[in-house]
């Protein structure tokens, strides 16, 4: 299976679009189409996916820029590779996972970061220049994201 890669310019209908990129591959519509990793690589890919592009949409800044998201999407065997790279002004999400404070259970918000890296089995955000940062990830077959979600007892 060939990787996806797709630009996009919109914050409006960002979440829809990201959502149609996995689409495919979580219901090939009995075209014959196998995905190219499983049911659960998929799942967990795009919840990781949806996460990160909807705290584009409600938190990032881009000083006046025209926004520009670039999602890369390659599957290799049973694992999916994926980068995310935007023109935000950025944060540092090492420091906001270390010092974000444990979730009760079920929280209504603020669990967003902490289960995009509870799906991945690597998790990196990196600043590539002055506007231009890349969230890089891998959801694999072998790491269970459920056994990491991040709620307090």
């Amino acid at each position: 299976m060939e990787a996806v890669h797709h630009t996009f310019t919109g914050l409006r209908t960002l979440i829809d679009q990201v959502h149609a990129l996995f689409a495919p591959w979580l219901d090939p519509s009995g075209d014959g189409a196998v995905p190219p990793v499983s049911e659960e690589v998929c799942y967990w890919a795009r919840q990781l996916t949806h996460e990160w592009v909807a705290n584009l949409v409600q938190h990032a800044s881009f000083d006046g820029r025209i926004p520009e998201i670039v999602i890369h999407l390659k599957p290799q065997g049973n694992r999916l590779h994926g980068i995310i790279d935007d023109n935000s002004t950025g944060f540092d999400l090492a420091t906001t996972l270390r010092d974000a404070p444990d979730l009760p259970p079920l929280p209504n918000r603020g669990m967003g970061l902490k289960m995009m890296q509870a799906c991945a089995e690597t998790l990196t955000y990196e600043r590539l220049g002055p506007a231009h940062h890349r969230l890089e990830f891998v959801v694999s077959d072998e790491h269970v994201p459920w056994l990491n979600l991040p709620f307090s007892s």
